[in-house]
């Protein structure tokens, strides 16, 4: 395991990754980057070189999550407690139509799509609901399908639905910053699509509010942030592969340059669940709030990126110099399938105490571009490889 800091716009050298790829027909559409007319996104942001950052929809109730059907963009917006579909007819770039398709739902966050089902969530509840007719509506009221989930704390309740296995996949965030809690708190539960069957799949990840599966091998990757007890460099926000049944630490034990530590706090009178702790996969620096992930699928940015992952980071407050407020890619070794490298894509949303120009959230490849959501200036950007 190798870590890099995502502090700066920091380019490294990258492992080729091929094989993983779904067909272009299912990404949605490619446009030629220096033809689009889109706004461009805030002078501040600073973007790698090769790429150009535009902005694909504006106005926006802080949205949060995204999924994808066709060349739809469907948006889970917060304070707008809607679901939006968000289209570009024209090809520039910008999406000029939008239709809601729900609306009237208390603090929404996640949404996913698998065969013709939308799932979306609140803090408490699991909808899902159908757009059988195509008009970007739901065809009825949608079904609540999971009505007990826990209020209060961290209520980013992300949903997601691996294709391989065909489950429901929701995370529940702690209700604290370092506590001993009961479950389901700072659990991943799995669920039948119908949302029956619920049961505990991980434990120990205080807030993996970042949820996908890898595209080759279905195993399942999470995003999630430490605690603020022990300062401004620890604990390091982490990447897991996470299997049925692991632990991960919270709040017991943290990762940190390879190796398990015990908190001082719960740590130490708790020895066993320190050494059932699962050692991060990929460390990120501390309090960089790592909020969403997506795997990248086929060669259109190159070898290198087929089959990385890009990760979207909120930033926090916490540091005397806040960090994060930037989006990167992690490259995965081609044999191993396991991290190996880190670059900087899109940064500078924050110059240090200065207000923020935006808090990235959510990152979602859309054909040959990749969306970034912004619930701060309540935008979509799109970011696109020039050449």
């Amino acid at each position: 395991m190798k870590r890099l800091l995502a502090y700066g716009l920091t380019c490294l050298a990258v492992v080729p990754l091929n094989g993983c790829g779904v067909g272009a027909e299912h990404l949605g559409p490619i446009l030629d980057p220096r033809a689009l007319s889109a706004p461009s996104a805030h002078p501040q942001i600073r973007v790698i070189d090769g790429y150009k950052l535009s902005i694909f929809a504006e106005g926006l109730g802080s949205p949060r999550h995204m999924t994808r059907r066709g060349n739809e963009v469907w948006v889970a917006e917060r304070t707008g407690q809607r679901v939006l579909v968000l289209r570009d007819l024209d090809g520039d770039g910008y999406a000029e139509d939008r239709v809601t398709a729900a609306s009237g739902y208390f603090k929404m966050h996640g949404i996913d799509y698998f065969k013709g089902w939308f799932y979306f969530s609140t803090q408490s509840t699991v909808y899902r609901f159908r757009d059988d007719n195509q008009d970007r509506v739901a065809d009825a009221a949608p079904e609540a399908i999971i009505t007990d989930l826990p209020t209060e704390g961290h209520t980013t309740r992300t949903v997601r639905v691996n294709p391989f296995n065909e489950k429901l996949y929701v995370h529940i965030g702690s209700s604290s910053n370092l506590d001993i809690e009961p479950a389901p708190r700072a659990t991943i539960r799995q669920y039948n699509l119908d949302g029956t069957k619920g049961r505990e799949f991980a434990g120990g990840l205080r807030n993996a509010v970042g949820v996908s599966f890898h595209p080759k091998t279905g195993e399942m990757w999470v995003v999630s942030s430490g605690w603020d007890n022990l300062g401004d460099l620890l604990p390091h926000e982490c990447m897991w592969r996470v299997a049925d049944g692991q632990f991960f630490g919270w709040p017991y034990a943290y990762s940190h340059n390879g190796v398990v530590m015990p908190d001082p706090t719960f740590g130490p009178s708790n020895p066993a669940k320190v050494a059932a702790t699962k050692v991060a996969d990929w460390e990120f620096g501390a309090h960089t709030t790592p909020l969403g992930i997506t795997f990248w699928r086929g060669t259109r940015w190159g070898v290198e990126t087929d089959g990385a992952a890009f990760v979207a980071f909120h930033g926090s407050y916490v540091p005397i110099n806040p960090v994060g407020y930037e989006v990167g890619r992690v490259t995965f070794d081609p044999v191993t399938l396991r991290p190996v490298g880190f670059t900087t894509m899109v940064t500078n949303f924050r110059q240090g105490n200065a207000t923020p120009v935006g808090r990235p959230v959510d990152v979602l490849q859309f054909g040959s571009a990749l969306l970034i959501s912004d619930d701060y200036n309540g935008k979509i950007y799109r970011l696109d490889k020039l050449s």
